[in-house]
């Protein structure tokens, strides 16, 4: 496993002299799972790995060539090793923490980073400490487990044990997704980069599946079913979103009170999806820990309508797409520029 080391570096050393400890534990994590990686060859003599499992190790080889060859994503050396995470535990955690009062994100600032409306970490102690911590200091938190992440190009990231385990569609959606957070990265907009890996991650996906097993397989049909839920889910997640900017712009009623009606509000709108989800796992799901941190945890995914309009005024050429993007994500206002660009092409 490789990495930038100058660049890398001095990223840490920035981070380290404003973030303490937390980015000492974050780097440590990483050259764990780097220093554990092995290579494809060794991986597949693993023993009580499956059939599919293994048939998954050369697919994300595959999955990772189109990926660059056909839609111009910055590959790398990534996904060219494997870590086995002994333990079978998820392998990070994402904590994001909002105001209560309004939608909007708690913001952690790095120098070179920029700004993040997330903190990542590989110990779930650790993550459990600053979800107590935000919460003390009076924000809404909500923390996930993740079964994959992308470090945006610094290390090269390995394949997981859990992709192993996953269909054709979702183990290119998620190989795509990730390389796409290699390729185009604003410095301070986190819904900006989700968004976007979560549209290229989306429609290469179904770009390689079409390719590989025939445009009316059984395997693309699956996937865009899938993807046909997650863009009614999105959908929802967006009217809470804009039912949440209506309650706390409201001045008439107590904070609390507020609040208890939002949650019972978004909660009725959901029911209201429940019977166009073609999957059990949507129409059964309970909204636990809903609050507004689950809100933009959610959002930072959502927001993939710009993408799409600026695929569609380049032609679908990914190349130009990706150009337009990364322009786009040099702006302090990256969605607003992206609109701007698109609109330039009328």
């Amino acid at each position: 496993m490789r990495c930038r080391p100058i660049a890398f570096f001095s990223v840490v050393l920035a981070c380290l002299m404003q973030a303490g400890c937390y980015v000492i534990n974050l780097a440590k994590g990483q050259a764990h799972i780097s220093r554990s990686a092995i290579g494809l060859e060794e991986a597949r003599q693993l023993p009580g790995l499956t059939e599919r499992q293994r048939v998954n190790l050369d697919l994300v080889g595959e999955i990772k060539g189109f990926a660059e060859s056909r839609l111009g994503l910055e590959a790398n050396d990534s996904y060219s090793a494997y870590y086995p995470n002994p333990g079978d535990r998820p392998v990070m955690w994402i904590l994001t923490a909002a105001r209560r009062d309004r939608l909007e994100p708690h913001v952690w600032r790095y120098p070179i980073v920029g700004k993040v409306n997330f903190r990542s970490f590989f110990s779930e102690s650790q993550a459990r400490y600053w979800k107590e911590r935000m919460e003390r200091r009076g924000y809404d938190v909500h923390l996930r487990p993740v079964e994959a992440y992308s470090t945006g190009g610094w290390f090269d990231d390995p394949i997981l044990p859990d992709m192993l385990d996953w269909d054709e569609g979702r183990l290119a959606a998620t190989v795509v997704h990730e390389l796409g957070h290699g390729t185009v990265v604003s410095r301070d907009d986190s819904a900006f980069n989700e968004s976007f890996a979560e549209f290229v991650g989306e429609t290469g996906a179904e770009m390689f599946l079409s390719e590989k097993y025939g445009p009316d397989s059984p395997v693309l049909r699956r996937f865009r079913e899938r993807n046909a839920d997650r863009r009614l889910f999105d959908g929802f997640v967006r009217q809470s979103a804009e039912m949440a900017k209506r309650a706390y712009a409201r001045t008439d009623r107590p904070l609390k009170e507020r609040r208890s009606r939002l949650g019972a509000g978004i909660l009725r709108l959901y029911d209201s999806f429940r019977p166009r989800f073609a999957a059990a796992g949507y129409r059964n799901l309970k909204l636990r820990g809903l609050n507004n941190a689950w809100l933009i945890s959610n959002l930072n995914y959502a927001t993939t309508e710009p993408f799409e309009r600026a695929f569609l005024a380049v032609g679908g050429d990914w190349r130009r797409f990706i150009a337009l993007c990364s322009e786009a994500a040099r702006d302090d206002e990256p969605f607003v520029r992206l609109g701007q660009v698109v609109n330039s092409f009328r």
